[in-house]
């Protein structure tokens, strides 16, 4: 057989192969809630259509959440979106979720690590399953207990006046900032202390962050972007390299003061590289060429690395947003601050300093942070169904074994039936209104839920208490439209595009969440 027979044998043996399987997947399903579906192209087609309506990269949760209104899918519905990814199961409904996330514990699905492996490595706790996830959460849940996140508090104090000096000079100057860039500066640090016991210096973490996002943006547009993937990969290896070297280096230099020290000393301690060093100290040799536990130790404190200051920095700057635009609500919560701290901003920095568990007693103010993530959930769960764990929905298990379960967080918390009024700003709705406890959930509920949340709320806490009472902010680009682009929201007509999330590792704002600030009256 020549060269050119053997080529075309296995050009149509490829073609019929591909034909075999577009059949097998386009009829996986058929006996499942969908919205209309082409044999060619599954639901890609529908996405095309829906993306035209909404800004250039949106995120993926807006369009879930105007297919379950556009087709009245309350529940669940199927999405078809191979060769681009697996077949896909959206549930819409908090009692369906609960099934597969509190009630028991779904793996995560193999599309998560898909897009985090090439920046976290395989051993991350946001990734792993089974005996590895719950050995690393044993390891890792005394950074985060209560006794300890309050012990933080103090630490958080100074990170935020560096940003309330940052705000006065920004309100005597009258310039656009980025609100996004202001907090991330932030949040990088308070999680460097959490991770690292110490800050990161002021120069080095903003040379530090700015590095570690992009290492984050290279390994996302890498999982996604086929044409140009091996530009990305090469980009995200590169960058990975840095940013472990400069793990591994303060891994190791922890580890030698942790051998001088006290064993009264280093059981005291809770930060995140503590606690992992802990398991080695008595290790004959220590860590020293120990491949597998440096990239275990680098892999999860990277993965806390960005778990714990994106989504505080980016609910930040979209409460600033909606603030901007409901003066009432920033009334109630400066009079709330007041009430439970004091009026005089330096006797607040003290009172927070000695008493951090007066911070709970801000229960309007976490209403706002509550509500900020309700209307701006930062990303999207993804599970897989097993035969081992079916999914059962209206008393019937549904036939759904290696599909991906996409939870549209969106939907829920833009259910009218759950949050009445649900485009309205309403912090006094979670002290008012009798909410199922898992309808509500940005970081996630059960076995699996946000291991830092509470780190998140506290610190959300201190930046609001400290910053709202001396700033009025102003909402920069917001170019309001003339009608809703979707069904389930009209804050686009208030806010125009900055409402549409865009699509990265998690729902990044669009733009740089730019802002102007001023003295509040009385505070100049």
């Amino acid at each position: 057989m020549g060269l050119l027979s053997a080529l075309s044998v296995a050009a149509v043996t490829a073609l019929c192969y591909g034909f075999v399987r577009l059949v097998q997947v386009r009829r996986l399903g058929r006996d499942l809630p969908q919205p209309p579906h082409s044999f060619w192209f599954g639901h890609l087609r529908l996405l095309g259509e829906l993306a035209k309506a909404y800004p250039h990269n949106t995120y993926i949760h807006h369009f879930l959440i105007s297919i379950a209104r556009d087709y009245d899918f309350p529940d669940i519905f199927y999405l078809d979106l191979w060769p681009f990814s697996k077949p896909t199961l959206v549930v819409c409904n908090h009692e369906l979720v609960a099934q597969m996330t509190t009630e028991r514990n779904f793996a995560k699905d193999s599309e998560v690590e898909k897009y985090l492996r090439p920046f976290l490595g395989k051993h991350s706790i946001i990734s792993v399953n089974g005996p590895q996830w719950k050995a690393l959460h044993a390891i890792f849940a005394p950074a985060f207990s209560p006794a300890y996140i309050r012990s933080m508090a103090d630490g958080m104090v100074d990170e935020v006046l560096l940003i309330h000096n940052r705000l006065t000079q920004m309100a005597k100057s009258g310039e656009t900032f980025s609100a996004t860039e202001l907090n991330i500066n932030m949040t990088f640090n308070v999680i460097g202390r959490a991770i690292f016991n110490s800050p990161f210096h002021n120069e080095e973490g903003e040379s530090t962050t700015a590095i570690f996002r992009k290492g984050l943006d290279y390994a996302f547009k890498s999982g996604l972007d086929r044409i140009q993937k091996l530009r990305y990969v090469t980009r995200t290896r590169s960058i990975v390299r840095k940013i472990d070297q400069y793990i591994e280096g303060k891994v190791t230099q922890r580890f030698d003061e942790l051998k001088n020290e006290d064993q009264s000393v280093i059981k005291k301690s809770k930060s995140v590289m503590d606690l992992v060093l802990r398991q080695r100290l008595d290790t004959p040799g220590g860590i020293a060429g120990d491949r597998e536990f440096m990239n275990v130790a680098t892999s999860n404190i990277k993965s806390f690395l960005v778990a714990g200051h994106e989504t505080t920095a980016f609910t930040l700057g979209f409460a600033y947003m909606l603030l901007s635009k409901n003066p009432e609500v920033l009334g109630k919560v400066r009079e709330e601050h007041d009430r439970v701290f004091d009026p005089d901003f330096q006797r607040t920095v003290e009172m927070i300093r000695t008493n951090p568990e007066k911070l709970y007693d801000l229960h309007y103010t976490t209403g706002i942070i509550k509500e900020t993530l309700r209307l701006f959930p930062i990303g999207s769960v993804a599970r897989t169904a097993t035969k081992d764990l079916p999914f059962f929905y209206k008393g019937k298990e549904l036939p759904i074994d290696g599909f991906m379960i996409l939870v549209c967080n969106l939907a829920m918390h833009y259910n009218p039936e759950i949050f009445p009024a649900p485009t309205e700003f309403q912090p006094e709705r979670y002290t008012t209104q009798e909410i199922p406890k898992d309808a509500w959930r940005p970081f996630e509920r059960g076995y699996r839920r946000c291991i830092g949340q509470d780190l998140a709320m506290m610190e959300m806490r201190v930046v609001l208490l400290l910053v709202l009472r001396t700033f009025d902010f102003e909402t920069v680009g917001a170019n309001p439209y003339k009608n809703p682009a979707a069904k389930y929201t009209d804050l686009d007509t208030v806010y125009g595009d900055l409402v549409f999330q865009r699509m990265a590792l998690t729902a990044r704002p669009k733009g740089g969440q730019d802002m102007k600030v001023s003295f509040a009256s009385g505070q100049v």
